[in-house]
């Protein structure tokens, strides 16, 4: 389908509008859809202004009184603040920097900070068992902290176990 608005490219944008009860639908361009939002029309959006609100419920002050939006990242320099505006991070250490505010960001938005999607088959196991060996570690823990020796001794056979099959299971796949 041709842009509505240009009629020379390819519409992958879709608009929708609800005015009065009435529904009008528009199919544009990238091009035109920026040139749009630039222009503030009634269908000028941004992926940005969306999150935007999301942005604004995070606490205004560090515990030094430093303003959050002025926290910068140490390797190469940006601001929080521009983090803010534009939504995109400067460097693979801004990931670290600002992992206190974008952390909760996250969650707020997709409901989790964990991947859940798909996994290849050939892993799906391997990872399965790789999990449990985790929540096994983390019963060995309290075990051992609550000095439960022989459930702990029993954990760490378990772990062992677990730990063989994934050695071999990644050989296998090989």
């Amino acid at each position: 389908m041709l842009c509505q608005q240009c009629k020379q490219r390819k519409a992958t944008v879709h608009l929708k509008e609800n005015i009065q009860g009435q529904t009008n639908e528009r199919f544009i361009c990238d091009i035109c859809a920026e040139k749009m939002n630039h222009l503030n029309s009634p269908f000028s959006f941004s992926v940005h202004n969306l999150l935007s609100s999301y942005f604004d419920q995070e606490p205004k002050a560090e515990k030094d009184g430093a303003a959050i939006g002025e926290k910068a990242c140490p390797q190469c320099g940006q601001l929080y603040r521009h983090y803010k505006e534009t939504g995109l991070l400067g460097c693979a250490k801004c990931y670290e920097t600002f992992r206190p505010m974008i952390m909760p960001l996250i969650r707020r938005i997709q409901g989790s900070n964990q991947h859940v999607g798909k996994v290849p088959a050939k892993t799906e196991r391997i990872q399965r068992f790789q999990r449990r060996v985790q929540h096994l570690r983390s019963a060995l823990k309290d075990a051992i902290r609550k000095e439960e020796y022989e459930k702990a001794a029993e954990l760490r056979d378990q772990i062992s176990q677990l730990e063989n099959k994934v050695v071999h299971m990644k050989e296998e796949s090989k």
